[in-house]
């Protein structure tokens, strides 16, 4: 896949419809129009159904995730640890 031009949009992004006039002046002839699902499903809204948009499914991995949970409950017991501290 070559990527030929690209819009990027910051996280949780409420898409209007002069977005949607962006993605079809960036995109006229583009084989694919690239988002996520969840932005898929913003778009859908708007009408995209002239579109030739497809969705990638992210999913997130943690590699290490036994560190990863001890590293999370260290800080919620620090956190708790404070407000005891502050209030006591």
């Amino acid at each position: 896949m070559e990527i030929v031009s690209e819009l990027i949009f910051p996280d949780h992004h409420f898409y209007h419809p002069k977005d949607l006039s962006s993605i079809k002046e960036k995109s006229k002839g583009v084989d694919w129009i690239v988002t996520t699902e969840k932005d898929m499903l913003k778009l859908q809204r708007l009408g995209i159904d002239d579109l030739p948009v497809r969705s990638l499914r992210i999913e997130m991995k943690i590699w290490e995730e036994e560190a990863f949970l001890k590293r999370v409950i260290s800080l919620f017991e620090k956190k708790r640890r404070e407000g005891v501290e502050s209030t006591g």
